[in-house]
């Protein structure tokens, strides 16, 4: 008779071979994770594994050190991507060292990792200090995923060194306490002055960035031709952090995507950002939903759509321009082999 962890372990290798790598579980338990272990151990075969509900919406998952040290042991260093979200440490210094503890040895033994996502999980500042003398040695590492775990600079001052040594391509910050100071030091790492830099797609979303912190950030991508996408949305930049953007788009034509969707921007800055577009040459899109933008602001980017022909998105719903206005603005968009998709 098959005892659950052999059941469960014949479960996750008839699941992965129906439906192969990647492998995901949304309900990752300690017997599961087991269970899984197991069907490593008996040579199956993955590329990317992700556990937990990233959205949270469940309990979270269960997890003990001693688990992932058994799943870690049983993973092919080959593995490229490794996704945990969503850990219920219940508050607990021992269990968020622990589980920290744990997903350090996933990555000390998984050497090949290309994608790191330990999002929506509260790993405590001796948990950080864990992860990052395991990141020391993680050679490949190009993506890192560090979502809604509410980190700071103290935080970052531990983290950035690290990730800067890796060539980070990718990170992702959403939903943490980065202020304008952690911007700061942000930029100090990720785009040293006259040095390459690797970045090419950062999140800020939803932390403490205002107008200081979007300084920082149009100052380094002045004069950085290296980032594609920026996220700045649900922070607290206003015209003035908008205006000092719009003239960093003026100079820089490879930044391709630039999120500022919530924010507190309003007619000045949107008039600054459409007379950016006018003299632009690289950026796809463009969000500006949720902010302050009145009737001024909207007609403004009449001009900027008629002389951007590079723009595919811009998003300007939620804001405050008139039905009149709106329908200006699609109007001037109607014109025969223009391709914008444009959300008011």
């Amino acid at each position: 008779m098959e005892t659950p962890v052999e059941e469960l372990a014949c479960n996750c290798a008839s699941f992965a071979t129906n439906f192969a790598s990647p492998l995901r579980s949304t309900e990752m338990s300690a017997p599961r994770l087991a269970a899984v272990s197991a069907f490593l151990s008996l040579g199956g075969e993955i590329a990317e594994l992700s556990f937990g509900d990233y959205y949270g919406f469940g309990q979270g998952l269960e997890l003990t050190r001693d688990s992932l040290v058994c799943l870690a042991k049983s993973l092919p260093r080959s593995l490229t991507s490794f996704r945990l979200y969503n850990v219920n440490t219940h508050g607990k210094r021992k269990l968020r060292v622990a589980v920290a503890s744990g997903v350090a040895e996933v990555i000390r033994h998984c050497d090949s990792l290309e994608c790191l996502d330990l999002s929506h999980t509260d790993y405590s500042m001796e948990g950080i200090l864990i992860l990052a003398q395991a990141l020391g040695s993680s050679e490949n590492l190009a993506e890192f995923h560090f979502a809604g775990n509410w980190v700071g600079l103290p935080h970052l001052g531990i983290l950035l060194p690290i990730l800067a040594n890796r060539r980070i391509a990718k990170l992702d910050l959403w939903k943490n306490y980065v202020d304008d100071a952690g911007v700061s030091f942000l930029v100090g790492r990720m785009f040293p002055a006259g040095q390459p830099a690797s970045l090419r797609e950062l999140n800020l979303g939803r932390n403490a960035v205002s107008d200081e912190g979007a300084k920082h950030l149009a100052e380094a991508l002045t004069r950085n031709r290296t980032l594609r996408v920026l996220y700045l949305g649900d922070n607290e930049v206003t015209d003035r952090g908008a205006t000092l953007l719009a003239e960093m788009l003026c100079e820089n034509h490879l930044l391709e995507v630039l999120g500022l969707w919530t924010n507190q921007v309003g007619d000045v800055g949107a008039k600054e950002l459409a007379r950016a577009l006018s003299q632009n040459k690289g950026l796809r899109r463009l969000f500006l939903a949720w902010n302050c933008i009145g009737d001024e602001g909207g007609r403004a980017m009449i001009d900027g759509i008629a002389r951007n022909k590079r723009l595919a998105k811009l998003q300007l719903n939620g804001n405050l321009i008139s039905e009149a206005a709106k329908a200006e603005i699609r109007a001037s968009n109607n014109t025969p082999g223009r391709g914008l998709e444009l959300l008011l």
